[in-house]
Order: C-alpha cells, then structure tokens, then sequence
C-alpha cells in the first residue's frame, strides 16, 4: 500500500493459513506477528538494536460451551465442548485489557 508521497507498508502472510507475518514501512521498519503452537496470536513484535519490543501481548483461556436450545435446533460449531478464547491484551506500557465470557 502506497500513499500519495510514495510511503508504503507491505505485509507478508503465510501461505498455509493465512495469517499476517510481518509488516514493513518505507524506512524498513518490521512489525513481526508472533503466534503459538495453536496459531493463537502471541505478541506484535519490533526488533531494534537486536532487541525485542513486544507493542502487544496476548493471552488465551478456554470456555466451555454447552447451549441448550429447544426445539430441536441444531449448533454450529463448539457444542459441548472447551473453546479458545482472548482472555487479555497487554501493552507496551504496562496497561492491559481483560475479557470476560
């Protein structure tokens, strides 16, 4: 992506699943997407003066999920059974955010 006075970001992803790898700007700073074993997002990463800044961490739990409709009416997706889900987001400066289900 290129704006009017010729700046750019490009974004690599990977081929397999889709998900975002890096991105980098017109002075060749990189932004590294860091993933699990889960392919969960771990941390938004920048590396300077070959050290790690993590902008973003990210942290998971799981919910259970077992809904009881009547009727007969069919769930798609998780029924009875543990899903992944965002518990936190914790940024650089020490500030995070929390969710509940």
């Amino acid at each position: 992506m290129k704006d009017r006075n010729g700046n750019y970001i490009s974004a690599t992803y990977d081929s397999t699943n889709g998900h975002l790898q890096t991105i980098t700007d017109t002075l060749g700073r990189i932004i590294t997407f860091v993933y699990d074993g889960n392919n969960n997002l771990q941390a938004i990463r920048q590396t300077w003066a070959g050290v790690a800044h993590d902008w973003a961490t990210f942290y998971y739990g799981e919910v259970y999920v077992a809904p009881s409709f009547g009727g007969g009416l069919l769930v798609n997706g998780a029924n009875n059974n543990n899903v992944t889900v965002l518990t936190q987001v914790s940024l650089h400066d020490g500030t995070y955010y929390t969710f509940g289900y």
